[in-house]
């Protein structure tokens, strides 16, 4: 075929296949992170759905105001700095989550979760780029569709595997 959908050559590039393996550990990790703590706020903390959602919202708000300056971070560091400042983030909101008691005030748990949005962020945004940098022009189409599939299986296979090992915990 002269012009398929996706060329598989595409995938000759280890900047791209180690890209789009970033974005979808990462969404895993997020993906399954969002699930439990779900649970936590509503099964251990006694909320109603929404109000529990609501306790999530400062992860996206925090990767909102933090988008405009990734760029500006890429540009001056490299992808790979920022990379790894955003993962040296995100673990250090998991640990902050690794501490939860039920009587955990939601003030602690907010600066884990602003942790780990800026984090999120600061990874999404160089991933992205590297990807759509790793292809020619003409092919950045699939290539933006390559790392959205990947972000997504990731954050299905997060949701799905930390809801069955959250599922077999069995709370006092």
């Amino acid at each position: 075929m002269r012009d398929p959908l996706l060329d598989i050559s595409l995938f000759r590039s280890r900047a791209l296949n180690a890209a789009l393996l970033n974005g979808t550990l990462i969404a895993l990790v997020m993906g399954g992170a969002i699930l439990p703590l779900l649970y936590f706020f509503q099964n251990v903390q006694g909320l109603k759905p929404v109000p529990a959602l609501l306790r999530i919202v400062p992860m996206v708000v925090a990767a909102a105001v933090c988008s405009p300056f990734v760029g500006g971070l890429v540009s001056r560091h490299g992808p790979r700095r920022v990379i790894l400042g955003g993962l040296a983030l995100i673990v250090a909101g998991c640990l902050g989550l690794s501490f939860l008691q039920p009587e955990t005030p939601y003030p602690a748990l907010l600066v884990a979760l602003v942790l780990i949005g800026a984090g999120n962020i600061a990874i999404v945004t160089p991933v992205t780029e590297i990807v759509l940098g790793s292809v020619p022009a003409e092919r950045s189409g699939s290539a933006a569709a390559l790392n959205n599939a990947a972000m997504q299986v990731g954050g299905a296979l997060g949701a799905a595997t930390l809801d069955v090992a959250t599922r077999s915990v069995r709370l006092p």
